[in-house]
C-alpha cells in the first residue's frame, strides 16, 4: 500500500515522504501473587509529509488504505497551509537493517515475578508488590517519492516494581524501575530486595542543617536531570533564545570533567537507532567535550535555517551521556568521606526552571560518614542551579545507568552544593 501512495502522489505532482511506526507490546501486570493483566498488543501508524505547491503538509493516520483520500487532503491542506520555511524530503537512499528478536519466556517471567512475594516471609512489614514488565519491539521504515527506503528496528524491557510496607500502621510506599535488552531474574531480586531495605531505612529518616555539602549524586539523579535538560542543545531551542545555552556555543559551560556524547547508533542500548524521524543518518557525536559546548542538535528545519546538514536529531536525542570515568560507587563513597549521597530526587517539572536552569528538588539519601554509611535522610532539597551541578564535579562514577531510550548518566561527586532541610 505504500507503493501505491507514493505512486499517486508522483502522478499528482506530490513529493511525499511515508513514515510507519510499527510497535509490539506484551504487557503484564502482577500484584503480589496475582497476575492482573497480560496483554498483547500490535499497532502501526503512519506520519506522512508532503510537499504541495511549495507548501507543506502533515499527516497522521493509522491507515493509508483510502489512498485517494489522502491526495485530496494533501491538495486541500496547500490551499490553507501558510508555511514560512522550505522543507525537503530525506536523501539518505537505502538501509534495511530489520532483525529479529528472540521474545523472552513469559512463562518464566510470570513465574518469577510471583516469587518474588517470598519476600515477605523474610520482612513481615512488607504489604505489596506491584509489578509492570512490558516487552517492545519497535520498527520504523520511511519510505519517499525519492526512491528511499530505509528500515530500522529495535527491543527493550520494562521492569517496574512499587512496594507497600507498614510500621505499625504508617505506610511507605517506593518504588524504582529500569529497562534493559536482557533479561535476568537475579537482577529483579537484587532491585526488590534493595527496594525493601531502603523503606526500612525510611522509617527512621529525618532531615539535616541547610549548609553547602560535598555529595554524590546517583546515576540515576543524574540521568534524570540530564534527559531532562536534553532540549537546550537543540539548535532550534537556541535560535529562538528559549535554551540556556544560547549565547554559550564554543565556551566552556560545564567542568571539563564533563563530556557529553549521544550514541544512537550503539546495539547496547535502548534507544538504538539507524535514522532518525526524517530519514536523516544518526551518527555518534560530542555535545560537550570537557566542559565545552562543540554540537549543536539539528533536524531538517534548522538546519536549512543555519544553512548547514541536519545532524539526526529531529526526535530529539536517543542514548546520550555523560561519559563515565575510573571511579566506581565504592571509590566515590570513600573520596566523599564526609558527605550527602543522594539517591532519590522527586518533582522535576516543578522543580527545574528550564530558562534559568534553576534546580529545587525533594531528595533523599543519607549522610556518609568517614566513607560509611549512617543516618537516613528525607524532607531535605537538593537546591542548584544546571551550571553549578555540572562545574563542581570533583569525580565522575563508572556507573553508566541508560534510563531510557532518551539516555542516562553515571553517578557524580559534587562538592559546595546548597542541601536544604533545618532552618
Amino acid at each position: 500500500m505504500i507503493n501505491k501512495l507514493l505512486e499517486a502522489a508522483i502522478n499528482n505532482n506530490i513529493e511525499l515522504e511515508i513514515v510507519n511506526n510499527i510497535v509490539k507490546e506484551v504487557d503484564m501486570v502482577f500484584y503480589n501473587k496475582e497476575i492482573e493483566k497480560y496483554q498483547n498488543s500490535d499497532v502501526s501508524k503512519y506520519r506522512i509529509k508532503a510537499i504541495y505547491n511549495n507548501k507543506t503538509i502533515k499527516i497522521e493516520t493509522e491507515t493509508i488504505d483510502d489512498i485517494d483520500k489522502i491526495i485530496e487532503i494533501i491538495k486541500e491542506q496547500s490551499k490553507i497551509i501558510d508555511n514560512d520555511y522550505k522543507d525537503t524530503l530525506a536523501e539518505y537512499k537505502e538501509l534495511i537493517c530489520i532483525n529479529s528478536f528472540n521474545e523472552p519466556n513469559y512463562d518464566e517471567i510470570k513465574k518469577d515475578i510471583l516469587n518474588l512475594y517470598e519476600f515477605k516471609n523474610k520482612y513481615p512489614s512488607l504489604v505489596s508488590i506491584t509489578s509492570d514488565v512490558l516487552y517492545e519491539e519497535n520498527t520504523i521504515k520511511l519510505y519517499n517519492t525519492n526512491k528511499t527506503k530505509l528500515e530500522d528496528n529495535n527491543y527493550m524491557m520494562l521492569f517496574y516494581f512499587e512496594i507497600v510496607m507498614d510500621f505499625n500502621g504508617v505506610t511507605k510506599t517506593n518504588y524504582k524501575y529500569y529497562y534493559t535488552k536482557e533479561y535476568n531474574n537475579n537482577d529483579n531480586i537484587k532491585l526488590v530486595e534493595q527496594l525493601i531495605l531502603e523503606t526500612i531505612t525510611k522509617e527512621d529518616a529525618n532531615s539535616i542543617n541547610t549548609n553547602k555539602y560535598n555529595i554524590i549524586l546517583d546515576s540515576i539523579c543524574v540521568s534524570e536531570i540530564l534527559l531532562h535538560f536534553s532540549d537546550i542543545y537543540r539548535a532550534e531551542s537556541i535560535k529562538k533564545n528559549i535554551s540556556i545555552l544560547s549565547s554559550q556555543f564554543n565556551k566552556k559551560v560545564f567542568s571539563d570533567k564533563i563530556t557529553i556524547v549521544e550514541d544512537p547508533q550503539n546495539n547496547k542500548f535502548i534507544g538504538k537507532r539507524l535514522f532518525d524521524d526524517e530519514g536523516t543518518e544518526t551518527k555518534f557525536k560530542e555535545i560537550i567535550k570537557n566542559g565545552v559546548f562543540i554540537n549543536k542538535l539539528y533536524d531538517s528545519k534548522s538546519s536549512l535555517i543555519e544553512d548547514t546538514v541536519s545532524s539526526g536529531n529531529s526526535f530529539g536525542v536517543r542514548n546520550m551521556y555523560i561519559v563515565p570515568g575510573n571511579n566506581s560507587k565504592d571509590d566515590l563513597i570513600k573520596n566523599l568521606n564526609n558527605g550527602i549521597y543522594i539517591n532519590n530526587i522527586t518533582g522535576l517539572h516543578a522543580g527545574i526552571n528550564d530558562i534559568t536552569g534553576d534546580i529545587s528538588l525533594q531528595a533523599e539519601g543519607y549522610i556518609i560518614e568517614n566513607s560509611k554509611r549512617t543516618k537516613s535522610l528525607n524532607m531535605i532539597i537538593l537546591s542548584s542551579n544546571l551550571f553549578e551541578l555540572f562545574n563542581n564535579v570533583l569525580e565522575v562514577g563508572n556507573d553508566l545507568v541508560i534510563r531510557s531510550v532518551k539516555g542516562g548518566a553515571p553517578s557524580l561527586l559534587l562538592h559546595d552544593i546548597v542541601i536544604a532541610g533545618k532552618i
